[in-house]
């Protein structure tokens, strides 16, 4: 291999590393809560699993009344310093999570809002990230 050929096969490589080591340094989130809503008439039990890359850092199980609009706060027992998290909701009614990567907000820490919608309204249970300095201190 000549030394042109060994340079720009090297300089490629770098260069891909490059944008995948701030990939990585991008999935780290400060995740500073997380507000759980109800907009269901009828009671629902949610189970909210939090992990730091595997590990499991809150695990619990929470009742929200039902009515127009029904929120629990999930304060942090996991380090609020960015880490890789992944968070996964289930209701007790049904067999499978929903799991999703809290998103970085345009700020420095992020809320992530939980809701359980009407059928009508789209689906089961949305996901939504909030910068903290935006987020509301009621999400109703």
């Amino acid at each position: 291999m000549n030394r042109r050929l060994f340079l720009s096969a090297v300089s490629t490589g770098m260069i891909s590393l490059a944008g995948c080591i701030s990939t990585l340094s991008e999935r780290k989130v400060q995740l500073e809560k997380i507000i759980l809503v109800n907009t269901l008439d009828s009671a629902k039990n949610i189970s909210v699993l939090v992990r730091n890359d595997s590990e499991i850092v809150y695990w619990a199980e929470h009742e929200l009344a039902g009515g127009i609009c029904t929120s629990a706060v999930v304060e942090p027992t996991w380090e609020t310093s960015p880490a890789d998290l992944s968070v996964a909701v289930r209701l007790a009614d049904r067999d499978s999570w929903e799991q999703r990567s809290p998103g970085r907000g345009s700020g420095e820490c992020t809320v992530l809002q939980i809701e359980i919608l009407h059928p009508q309204d789209g689906g089961d249970i949305y996901f939504v990230n909030r910068d903290c300095a935006t987020s509301p201190s009621s999400p109703c």
